[in-house]
């Protein structure tokens, strides 16, 4: 057996490749064995698999996307301040998003819980967590709100997320996360038209200044 068939065979089912190499224990390949304990850590407790809950599959999604519009609006802010434009009216475009980016998700979650209501009782709800069983209708919310948060920040060409629940057999609902991805999305583009164009005629106005000073 060589090594390149032992770490195919670790990755289809889990066995260490080691063990079917040289007898080396553990013979089950820990998924989280090669990660730093940091990593260990933050993947367990976060994990919406081994723990599923509010936190781990919508406070935490949201919150990662709250931070990824907002790492994206300082980049583009920075882009006008290098050309000058810390004056531009796209400027103040910037800063409200940043100031309304996560009460503009929390709506979305707002009104996902309105589109996607939890009949179970609050004491069934309790009662299957307590188990490690989620009630379906509770588990379909959080996993529409999980894909969604997910979805939303992936803005160009790349998989969405979502496109692995129905292989995965999680009941979500794709609709939901189509259209207000594409709401969300069409506002992000139309702000980025507006950077821009910005940009580009700050980039025309030094291309004139230039022009005059070599007459």
């Amino acid at each position: 057996l060589s090594t390149v068939q032992a770490k195919a065979i670790e990755l289809e089912f889990g066995i260490n490749y080691m063990w079917l190499l040289n007898g080396e224990d553990p013979k089950w390949f820990d998924k989280y064995s090669r990660l730093l304990p940091s990593e260990r850590w933050l993947l367990k407790q976060s994990s919406p698999v081994e723990y599923p809950s509010l936190a781990t599959m919508v406070e935490i999604p949201l919150t990662l996307a709250v931070l990824f519009f907002q790492r994206q609006l300082l980049r583009l802010q920075a882009m006008l301040f290098s050309a000058g434009l810390e004056s531009h009216e796209v400027v103040g475009n910037l800063v409200g998003w940043q100031s309304s980016i996560s009460r503009r998700l929390q709506r979305d979650w707002i009104e996902l819980k309105e589109a996607l209501p939890i009949r179970s009782s609050e004491k069934a709800m309790f009662s299957g967590l307590a188990r490690g069983v989620v009630p379906g209708d509770q588990m379909k919310q959080w996993q529409t709100a999980r894909y969604y948060f997910m979805d939303v920040i992936v803005l160009g060409e790349e998989t969405r997320p979502s496109m692995e629940a129905a292989e995965l057999g999680f009941d979500i609902d794709q609709v939901w996360i189509d259209e207000h991805c594409a709401q969300l999305h069409k506002e992000w583009e139309q702000l980025w038209v507006l950077c821009e164009g910005a940009l580009n005629e700050a980039e025309q106005s030094l291309l004139d200044q230039q022009t005059l000073r070599n007459k």
